[in-house]
């Protein structure tokens, strides 16, 4: 056993009912830079920041009276330590409660997160430079590009009689490569707002936001010839708007992605265990297996500008809604067979009403 404790990766400490050291491994000598001479025999609580000795002892304490030794009584809760030269850092640490013939041992277990929690800053202060990006770029790109819509629509409107079909035919496709720029920066606009201009949530009925979408793809809809059926809708908590642009990309993606038939649209919900699961389903041309997961990633198209019109970002848009809120999305498609867009949402008042 005392070699299995010393070849542990993770520092491992035992302690006797006074809170002092009786066991510390090789692990543990490395991690506070302690000799076990200097340290067996001496309080833990050395290695704890003298602020925070305090609530240490009273979390000792309640781990104690809540662990279980027949269940080994395991909890893991990330605390700050400190090194024999003062150091600070974060550990991850686990309160395992073993017997020793009649008499209980209260082991610690100590893993150094310094280098999870550097990378975890990293990747969150990387994800919030990418937003920013994203917004910034979008917002300034905005304006110039009215510019250039305005100046081609003033061309076209006072010159179109002295310009031949080629120069007409410039100006058309000008015209549609601004109309796609925009709606590019409008969605990558959309997209990094999500994350980065978070609103506290409400309770919102959900088939009022679904009216809302109906109501905006009303030309869409009445265009195709679409039928869009709507089950019984839930109650959730919420940022209203964002889940506007969830279904109206879901349902609008429907409408769209249609070829050679009437669209056929229909949105359910039901429930399952702590959460709500929506459905958005349709008759539409599907989605080979193989791009089921490719297809949530920003600028990811199955199909050209020329088939069907967008920029790629809607799906993406879509996922991050939905993580915002707590949930999960996924699609169930084959080609040709349409597609189910299903998404997760708590259900808050299971929560409200469980023991």
């Amino acid at each position: 056993m005392r070699g299995i404790v010393e070849s542990a990766t993770d520092a491992i400490v035992i302690l006797d009912d006074s809170g002092n050291i009786v066991l510390f491994n090789f692990a543990a000598v490395t991690m506070f830079g302690c000799s076990r001479e200097q340290a067996i025999g001496t309080p833990f609580n050395r290695f704890i920041p003298e602020r925070l000795r305090a609530d240490f002892a009273a979390q000792l304490l309640t781990q104690r009276e809540e662990s279980h030794p027949e269940q080994g009584g395991a909890s893991a809760e990330v605390a700050l330590a400190m090194r024999s030269n003062g150091e600070e850092f974060q550990v991850e640490i686990s309160f395992p409660q073993v017997l020793a013939g009649t008499s209980e041992v209260r082991t610690l277990i100590l893993r150094d997160i310094t280098a999870r929690v550097r990378i975890q800053k990293a990747l969150e202060r990387s994800n919030l430079d990418l937003q920013q990006f994203a917004f910034v770029a979008s917002h300034d790109l905005k304006t110039p590009l009215r510019s250039i819509g305005g100046f081609v629509q003033i061309l076209e409107r006072n010159h179109a009689a002295s310009l031949d079909d080629k120069a007409l035919a410039l100006i058309r496709r000008t015209s549609d490569a601004v109309r796609r720029l925009e709606q590019l920066t409008d969605d990558l606009l959309s997209y990094a707002r999500v994350s980065s201009h978070p609103k506290p949530f409400i309770l919102v009925q959900v088939r009022e936001v679904v009216n809302d979408v109906m109501q905006l793809l009303g030309a869409a809809i009445d265009d195709s010839g679409s039928v869009v059926t709507v089950g019984d809708m839930p109650e959730v908590l919420g940022d209203r708007t964002q889940l506007v642009q969830l279904l109206l990309n879901l349902i609008g993606n429907g409408i769209k992605y249609c070829q050679g038939r009437t669209p056929v649209v229909r949105v359910s919900a039901h429930r399952a265990e702590r959460e709500w699961v929506f459905c958005v389903a349709d008759n539409g041309i599907g989605i080979d297996a193989r791009h089921h997961e490719k297809v949530f990633e920003v600028f990811k198209r199955l199909h050209t500008q020329q088939e069907y019109p967008g920029t790629g970002i809607g799906l993406a848009v879509c996922r991050r809604v939905v993580e915002h809120h707590g949930g999960r999305i996924w699609v169930e498609s084959a080609p040709d067979e349409g597609s189910t867009f299903s998404f997760t949402i708590p259900d808050t008042s299971a929560e409200s009403s469980s023991p």
